[in-house]
């Protein structure tokens, strides 16, 4: 075994070493430095008979023993550096170490010398418009302490502006209800500051408010994504806003709600003979709307009117959700009248799928009854025999009390209500 000493250039020489195995151990590192702790204080040589080990060069790293801890307070979302942050170092029996500790002009606290052990740094000065930090900030000196150590204890501390909100009602445009205040409407939100990167999405609550929650000041937009159920997407520019530094209540975005248009569909009345279920042309309607959230009983409802086509098809376009009236001013030629009024109801789930609301009205048409008046035994022809129509509560119809056969001993009946029981007498 043999040992020495470095010289004043740090170098140590072994010579007339046999080939072979060795380690060469670092027993006593230079005052106020320590031994790699990635290599340890030992490590194998081998001596062997080239040139080159001959003449070996063994380089042996020490690191400096610092015993010293950095502190970097910054933005959390732009990573800016903050100053004129103020910190206290307690140690393990939380007794402050000095005064407080102030960051500088790069957001950094840098202390050198502390005694080995146990410390914590905690925030004493906040940064104007900057939220509250109770966080305790932990870490350990040891006793050989070097720059590595430095580097992996290092402390980043985070902080974020004092948040503010901003809110916003969202109605339905269209409705006569005070009461119009719209849910499910999805927003988006924008931040319109350089270099950050930031949205959210807020959905309007049962009353139609739009709440931005919590956001760092700085300026935003909003726009809505998504409208409620059967409802048409606002088409109202992106609404630019500010949250201002350390905003104490919310701020309005806008007085001017954000609106929106109910949508409409169609309804089809399909007119059919109740008989044969042939379609009928001709037939006249008048649709008027009854209740709902559109309708206004203070104003009057100018009624929609309209004709069955070809095919039996009416069809009444722009309907809003309610209740509608649908009555029959005039049946096709040949049929009866039946100003029954019928009920038509469009949802708010038909508008908001397209769907046309479908319905379908019969009419009898009129009847015709021929009677022949005959001999019973020769079968010959009757003339002036005299009849009166009597219904099924034994009542003489109307226009009906004389009734006589002519020459051919006929007597022809027609305009008759198909469903009415009739006798003749």
């Amino acid at each position: 075994m043999k040992t020495g000493t470095t010289d004043s250039n740090g170098e140590l020489r072994f010579i007339n070493l046999l080939f072979g195995e060795y380690q060469l151990k670092e027993v006593t590192p230079p005052e106020g430095y320590t031994v790699n702790p990635a290599v340890g204080d030992s490590q194998n040589v081998t001596v062997g008979s080239g040139s080159v080990d001959n003449n070996r060069i063994i380089e042996v790293e020490n690191y400096e023993i610092k015993p010293d801890i950095r502190l970097t307070k910054i933005d959390g979302t732009t990573n800016e550096a903050l100053e004129n942050v103020g910190f206290t170092l307690y140690d393990a029996d939380n007794d402050p170490v000095g005064n407080e500790h102030v960051t500088d002009a790069s957001g950094v606290i840098y202390l050198e010398d502390l005694t080995p052990g146990d410390y914590y740094f905690k925030e004493t000065t906040e940064k104007e418009h900057y939220q509250e930090n109770s966080t305790e900030y932990y870490f350990t000196i040891k006793d050989n302490h070097t720059v590595l150590d430095i580097e992996r204890d290092a402390i980043t501390v985070e902080n974020e502006l004092i948040p503010g909100s901003a809110f916003m009602e969202k109605v339905d445009a269209d409705t006569v209800s005070s009461n119009n205040g719209l849910s499910g409407a999805r927003f988006s939100i924008v931040s319109t500051d350089e270099g950050i990167n930031f949205s959210k999405t807020v959905i309007s609550d049962e009353n139609g408010l739009i709440e931005t929650g919590d956001l760092r000041p700085g300026n935003y937009t909003i726009e809505e994504i998504s409208a409620p159920n059967g409802f048409n997407l606002s088409d109202r520019e992106p609404i630019p806003f500010n949250i201002a530094l350390s905003q104490t209540d919310p701020v309005e975005i806008s007085t001017e709600p954000f609106g929106n248009n109910v949508k409409t569909t169609a309804a089809e009345i399909l007119k059919r003979d109740a008989v044969s279920n042939r379609s009928l042309a001709g037939a006249k309607f008048e649709l008027s709307y009854q209740s709902g959230d559109y309708y206004d009983s203070n104003k009057s409802f100018t009624s929609i009117t309209g004709e069955t086509d070809e095919n039996g098809i009416l069809r009444f376009d722009n309907l809003k959700p309610g209740i509608y009236e649908l009555v029959e001013t005039e049946a096709p030629s040949g049929y009866i009248l039946d100003q029954t009024p019928i009920e038509i109801e469009v949802t708010l789930d038909d508008v908001a799928l397209g769907q046309v609301v479908r319905t379908t009205v019969d009419n009898h048409p009129f009847a015709a009854i021929r009677l022949k008046k005959v001999d019973n035994e020769t079968g010959a022809s009757l003339s002036g025999a005299r009849f009166e129509l009597i219904d099924s509560s034994d009542q003489v119809v109307s226009g009906y009390e004389t009734l006589m056969t002519d020459h051919n001993g006929m007597i022809e009946l027609t305009g008759l209500v198909l469903v009415t029981t009739v006798c003749a007498k």
